[in-house]
């Protein structure tokens, strides 16, 4: 039996463009603002960083501008990654090779995060609502939104019922299909090569 290894595969700035809506000029823009990292050399972006330009688009484009919400993007990348990741159509490379690493009980998302030391404690849900105070909004990460609308007291010492303003869910898992689906053509988030053990 073969010993499968992956490698997280770089896109180009174009490419990020196509998969995740953020134009190569604002991610340049971000970079400089401090929202995304900075490279020296040419720019080149992983999953990870595919997944925190995705979200940085979907907040803003929800209204949630980087300044405040740049944080919680990085965050809820993580588990969009991981979500990505759980799907055989995020990996390339020999077809048994894919079978082997992405078998059910292999949990592919798993190994990725273990090889790159991440936490693999991801939620679903973001959900977002506002406050009176402009620019500023609570938030949490659920894996219940039945816990997330109930009239338990969240962070601000108010019941959910009682906060002002409107909310917003992302569903992270749904996210990650979409991320797939804009996927840069022929090329996947992770090769996978295999070596006789």
């Amino acid at each position: 039996m073969s010993k499968v290894t992956p490698h997280l595969n770089l896109f180009r700035p174009g490419e990020a463009e196509a998969i995740t809506g953020l134009s190569a000029a604002m991610q340049r823009d971000y970079r400089h603002r401090g929202f995304l990292p900075k490279f020296v050399g040419h720019a080149r972006f992983n999953i990870f960083d595919l997944a925190e330009m995705y979200m940085l688009k979907r907040l803003s484009d929800a209204g949630f501008w980087p300044e405040v919400f740049g944080p919680l993007a990085k965050i809820a990348a993580t588990g969009l990654a991981f979500y990505a990741l759980k799907m055989a159509n995020a990996y390339e490379g020999n077809q048994a090779d894919i079978e082997q690493f992405c078998a059910i009980s292999n949990r592919p998302e798993l190994k990725i995060f273990e090889t790159l030391g991440l936490d693999a404690e991801v939620s679903k849900y973001l959900v977002i609502w506002a406050t009176p105070v402009l620019g500023v909004a609570e938030h949490e990460f659920s894996d219940d939104l039945n816990a997330s609308f109930s009239e338990d007291v969240k962070g601000s010492g108010r019941a959910f019922l009682q906060q002002d303003g409107p909310v917003t869910v992302f569903n992270l898992q749904y996210l990650s299909h979409h991320l797939l689906a804009s996927g840069f053509e022929g090329k996947a988030f992770v090769r996978l090569s295999s070596a006789a053990t």
